[in-house]
């Protein structure tokens, strides 16, 4: 027989209770976003669009990057080039020469949100798209992002990133996207209810009256037009269905670099942005949106991580109630796990163990960042 009182001593509910907070947290906010939920208003759109592309080094991608966006017939295209030393300048000279792109070339690498700032200058459409370089967007996921603006309350977009590897398209990175899956499930309810305290800098659209140059020292630029458009007064949604395909770096310290720096940003982000926490003036944004981001940013990484050590501590005596279980019931489980495992890869559909674990390596990323943001580094350049 198991002896679950062991279940019950306070050493069990030390490592529990900081687990039973986040998931009463996200519970409450996932009831309260789903009943309080107001989707945007949509019809056809025939907006003009001017989209802005930020580039450094961009040799490999930057053609492929122009091509695609001529297919989608844009109104206005921008490239502005932070001083690359490869031959993207003279790439994109060609294309400027044949007048396809505006191009703005910098001398010196400044940080992306220099080279936004002098993009919005120049963008005469009615809606202004930033994209990445290294990222393809679908035809059709222009007009499921536009279709949004019919609502006079939204002033951003925001699409889905579905992560590749290798430079391959047919590639998908299960792990990261498993994840990224479940995080657009809170992106839904957070548009629906209010506004998305961010989106994928890699597809997302203002209407172009609402944009006025960022700080120069912002390192989450994504981050920072939503909560500068936010704050006045208008909502910024997540439209699943305007798909973008972009390129995970091959290197996987060159994607934890990445992911740091996106943390850094966001913290930067919210402490920046405070005096909207917990404000009734910016509605359910103010009151549960941006506070719940700031719980996922600020605390849930300690209490995670205290629940690890915790559990470290008191290994031993919680491992007396496995030695109740038949030996066969772990294997039962590993073979299952392994199973599932390999199907969702076969089968290319998304594991909540992946989802996971990757949340779980997130919060020691988060952790590094605060560290490093208390530090006072640079990270403008992207």
């Amino acid at each position: 027989m198991i002896d679950y009182r062991i279940f019950i001593t306070y050493r069990t509910l030390l490592i529990i209770l900081p687990l039973f907070i986040i998931v009463v947290y996200y519970i409450l906010f996932t009831l309260i976003a789903s009943l309080r939920a107001s989707p945007p208003i949509k019809s056809q759109s025939d907006l003009k669009v001017s989209y802005i592309v930020p580039t450094y080094n961009e040799e490999r991608n930057i053609r492929q990057k122009i091509e695609n966006l001529r297919e989608i017939q844009p109104h206005q295209i921008i490239v502005v080039d932070s001083g690359s030393t490869d031959t993207t300048p003279s790439i994109l000279n060609e294309y400027a020469r044949e007048g396809y792109i505006d191009y703005i070339k910098e001398d010196q690498r400044k940080g992306k949100a220099i080279a936004l700032n002098k993009a919005f200058s120049e963008a005469n459409g009615e809606i202004v798209l930033i994209t990445d370089a290294d990222a393809i967007i679908p035809s059709n996921s222009i007009q499921e992002l536009l279709e949004n603006f019919a609502d006079e309350q939204v002033g951003g977009v925001g699409g889905a990133l579905i992560e590749v590897k290798n430079n391959d398209l047919d590639d998908i990175d299960f792990t990261s996207t498993s994840f990224m899956k479940v995080r657009e499930t809170f992106r839904i309810l957070e548009g629906n209810l209010d506004s998305v305290p961010f989106t994928e800098g890699s597809l997302v659209a203002f209407r172009q009256e609402l944009l006025s140059p960022i700080p120069i020292d912002t390192i989450s630029d994504d981050m920072e037009l939503v909560l500068l458009v936010r704050e006045k007064g208008y909502r910024v949604v997540f439209e699943p269905k305007a798909v973008v395909l972009g390129v995970v770096p091959d290197k996987y310290l060159t994607r934890l670099k990445r992911k740091i720096r996106h943390q850094i940003g966001s913290i930067q982000a919210i402490i920046r942005h405070k005096k909207m926490l917990f404000n009734t003036k910016y509605g359910f944004f103010g009151t549960l949106v941006m506070p719940f981001h700031a719980f996922r940013l600020l605390i849930q990484p300690y209490l995670v991580f205290s629940s690890i050590i915790l559990g470290l501590i008191f290994l031993p005596e919680l491992l007396k109630i496995f030695d109740s279980i038949p030996l066969y019931l772990y294997g039962v489980l590993l073979v299952g796990y392994i199973l599932l495992e390999g199907l969702t890869i076969l089968f290319k559909r998304y594991s909540l163990f992946l989802a996971i674990f990757h949340l779980i390596i997130l919060q020691g990323v988060t952790v590094i960042a605060h560290i490093l943001y208390h530090q006072k580094k640079k990270y403008i350049a992207w």
